[in-house]
C-alpha cells in the first residue's frame, strides 16, 4: 500500500503549485541596476532652464529626448537624439518655431512619438491674440529636421485647449486627445475631452470633435492603440458630489465615434479642485493597462493599477503600485519591443526625514499577476518632478525628469534589467 495515495499528492501539488505562483508574483522580479548618478544632459549640450523632457527609444536603439528649454526670447520645444546608448548626444534640434510663445506647465508639457518612418511633437502654445493653439511638427528624416508646425486648433477655436496627448496608431494615424473648453454643458468647472486625427503623417488635421463631457480639467487624459486599430481613452471624469475617478472609453471607427464610457474603479475620491494629475494606458498584447493617482474615500494618496482583458469593458480590481512611497504622483506606463512593461512616478521615500525629504522617481516592473515593489531611482541631490519613460530591448532603460535646483534641468539616468524580467 502506498505511503500517501493519489488523491493525497494531487492536492499537495495543486497547493504547492498555487503557494509557488503566489510567491512567483513577487519574487520573479529582474534585479534592475542603475547609473550611479544621473546627468544633465541638456546642459551639457548648452541650453538652460530645461524641463518637461518626454522620451523615445527606436527599434535600433536610437533615444530621443524632448524638451523645453529657455533663452532671452522665452521658452522653446527642442529634440536631441542620442546613438550610442545615451553616453552622448547630438546638438539640440529646434522644433518650435523661434517666434513661438510656448507654455509649458505641469501635466501640459509637450509630447513626443516616434515611428520607424516619422517623428511626431506635440506642443500648446499661445496665439498672438491670446488663444490656446495646439501645434503638431513632424520630422520626416530621422530627427535631422522638423517641418514647420500644423495647427490642430487655432484662433478659429474659442475657449481653452490644453493638457494635450500624442499617439499613433498601428495603421500609421495620429492622434490628439486633450481638454476643451470651447462649449457649454457638463458640470461647471470642467472640460471637454475633444480628438482630432491625421491621416497624412501629420501634413492636416480633422475638424475637432467631443469625446465626453464633464472631464476633470487639468488632468491630461491618455491615449492608446490596440492591436485592431481601436482607439483607447482615458480621463478623470467628474461626478456627482466632486467624485473624481477613472473612466476609458473605445473606439472602433478610427475616433469617429466611442463606446460609452466605462468607470475603472469606484474609488469615490471626492475633491473640490483639480489634482493635476492624468492616467496614462499602455497595450500588451490583448491586454490594456491604465495606472492613476487616486486619494479614494481613504484620502491616502496611491498609484494605482488596473488592466481589461476584454477591450476596455470590464477591469481587475486595482493594485496599489506605490507601496510604502509617500506622496506619489505622474505615473506614467511603457511597453518595450519585447514585452517588458514599466511603471514610473514620483514620490516621497517614507524613511527619509520623516517623509518630508526630496521628491524622488520610482520604477516598477509590472507583470501578468502583478506589480513589483517600486525601486528607488537614484537622483542626485535635487528633487525629482514629472518622470518620463523610456524602454529598449534586452532590459534598457531610460529615466528622465525636471530637477529642482538653483535652475531647473533635465536629468536622464539609464538601468538595466539583469536576467529573466517579471513575467
Amino acid at each position: 500500500m502506498p505511503l500517501f495515495s493519489n488523491s493525497y499528492l494531487l492536492r499537495w501539488a495543486v497547493a504547492a503549485g498555487l503557494l509557488l505562483a503566489m510567491l512567483g508574483c513577487h519574487r520573479q522580479e529582474a534585479p534592475v541596476v542603475f547609473e550611479p548618478q544621473p546627468r544633465p544632459v541638456l546642459a551639457k549640450l548648452g541650453l538652460s532652464g530645461t524641463r518637461d523632457a518626454s522620451l523615445s527609444v527606436s527599434s535600433s536603439g536610437m533615444i530621443g529626448l524632448l524638451a523645453v528649454y529657455s533663452d532671452a526670447s522665452g521658452s522653446h520645444v527642442g529634440y536631441a537624439m542620442s546613438h550610442d546608448g545615451g553616453d552622448s548626444f547630438m546638438p539640440v534640434i529646434p522644433v518650435s518655431p523661434a517666434d513661438a510663445k510656448v507654455t509649458s506647465r505641469g501635466e501640459s508639457g509637450p509630447q513626443l512619438a516616434a515611428t520607424p518612418q516619422a517623428i511626431y511633437v506635440l506642443w500648446q502654445q499661445r496665439s498672438e491674440k491670446g488663444a490656446n493653439q495646439l501645434a503638431v511638427a513632424r520630422s520626416l528624416n530621422f530627427g535631422k529636421s522638423f517641418d514647420p508646425p500644423v495647427l490642430v486648433t487655432g484662433d478659429e477655436s474659442p475657449g481653452y485647449h490644453g493638457f494635450a496627448a500624442l499617439g499613433v496608431s498601428p495603421d500609421g494615424a495620429v492622434y490628439v486627445v486633450w481638454l476643451d473648453g470651447r462649449e457649454a454643458g457638463g458640470d461647471a468647472g470642467t472640460f471637454a475631452v475633444y480628438i482630432s486625427r491625421s491621416t497624412d503623417r501629420g501634413a492636416t488635421f480633422d475638424a475637432p470633435h467631443r469625446v465626453a463631457l464633464s472631464a476633470c480639467p487639468c488632468c491630461r487624459p491618455a491615449i492608446a492603440f490596440a492591436s485592431g486599430n481601436e482607439v483607447i481613452i482615458a480621463w478623470r471624469k467628474v461626478f456627482d458630489g466632486a467624485v473624481r475617478d477613472l473612466v476609458l472609453s473605445v473606439s472602433h471607427d478610427g475616433g469617429a465615434t466611442f463606446a460609452p464610457e466605462v468607470r475603472v474603479a469606484e474609488d469615490g475620491w471626492r475633491l473640490n479642485a483639480c489634482p493635476d494629475s492624468g492616467p496614462s494606458l499602455a497595450v500588451k498584447g490583448s491586454r490594456v493597462y491604465l495606472a492613476w493617482l487616486t486619494e479614494g474615500r481613504e484620502q491616502k494618496a496611491r498609484v494605482q493599477l488596473a488592466w481589461s482583458d476584454d477591450l476596455g469593458k470590464s477591469f481587475h480590481a486595482p493594485l496599489v503600485a506605490s507601496e510604502g512611497v509617500l506622496d506619489p504622483n505622474h505615473p506614467r506606463l511603457k511597453v518595450s519591443e519585447d514585452g517588458n512593461l514599466m511603471l514610473v512616478f514620483q514620490g516621497r521615500e517614507a524613511r527619509d526625514q520623516n517623509g518630508w525629504g526630496p521628491v524622488r522617481v520610482f520604477l516598477s516592473q509590472i507583470g501578468a499577476g502583478g506589480v513589483g515593489k517600486p525601486a528607488l531611482v537614484p537622483a542626485g541631490e535635487a528633487s525629482a518632478a514629472y518622470p518620463a519613460l523610456g524602454l529598449g530591448t534586452a532590459g534598457r532603460i531610460y529615466i528622465a525628469w525636471t530637477g529642482s535646483g538653483e535652475a531647473s534641468s533635465v536629468q536622464l539616468t539609464r538601468a538595466r534589467l539583469q536576467g529573466r524580467s517579471y513575467p
